[in-house]
């Protein structure tokens, strides 16, 4: 385990994380940041933690919005496999 020291909404903190994760750390530290400056533009007058929370809950959507992307991916490859299937029994069939 290793400590990272990263800067989020201009406070350092931090983290723990395995050595083989800090990359990955410093991705999410950095898309965080992105996504907090943004909102931080766009409404200048919010308090640091209404921009956090509001952040937050916009990234929760992202999430959820691609995780049902991937179920529905998910859900057409387990059809197509089954479509094939259902070929290569009829063509098996047939020969």
């Amino acid at each position: 385990m290793m400590t990272v020291d990263v800067r989020i909404l201009d406070r350092s903190y931090k983290l723990a994380c395995e050595p083989s994760e800090e990359e990955q750390l410093q991705k999410a530290v950095n898309l965080l940041e992105q996504k907090l400056q943004d909102m931080r533009r766009s409404m200048p007058r919010l308090e640091s933690e209404r921009v956090a929370v509001l952040t937050a809950l916009s990234l929760a959507q992202e999430v959820l919005s691609l995780n049902k992307d991937l179920q529905e991916q998910t859900h057409c490859q387990r059809l197509i496999k089954q479509m094939i299937n259902d070929a290569e029994k009829s063509l098996a069939q047939l020969g």
